[in-house]
């Protein structure tokens, strides 16, 4: 079986960040907080394996996007050779998640 490569854009970082301060926020459960984040990182991890499971969802240029959704928040990626490219991480009710 075919093993990819992970790889996050640098702002996908903020994302995670900005996702567990306002998990944390509402929550107020630092448990919880941790257990949305770490299904978001398992989720990611797992497209290790066979990403293209997931259907395109949308094209630019030469990439064919791809979505997985993670309870609320949807993940955004492309497959270019042997890596898969995470590009967006967003709440899957906001506009720009619609409009991918």
């Amino acid at each position: 079986m075919k093993n990819y490569n992970i790889n996050l854009y640098p702002y996908v970082y903020d994302e995670l960040e900005e996702i567990g301060l306002m998990l944390k926020r509402l929550a107020k459960s630092n448990k919880v907080t941790q257990d949305y984040l770490n299904k978001i990182k398992s989720t990611i991890s797992s497209l290790t394996y066979f990403p293209e499971r997931y259907k395109v969802i949308s094209w630019c240029d030469d990439k064919a996007f791809r979505k997985v959704n993670v309870k609320k928040f949807s993940i955004f990626y492309y497959v270019k050779d042997n890596t898969v490219w995470i590009s967006d991480i967003l709440l899957s009710s906001t506009n720009k998640a619609n409009n991918y």
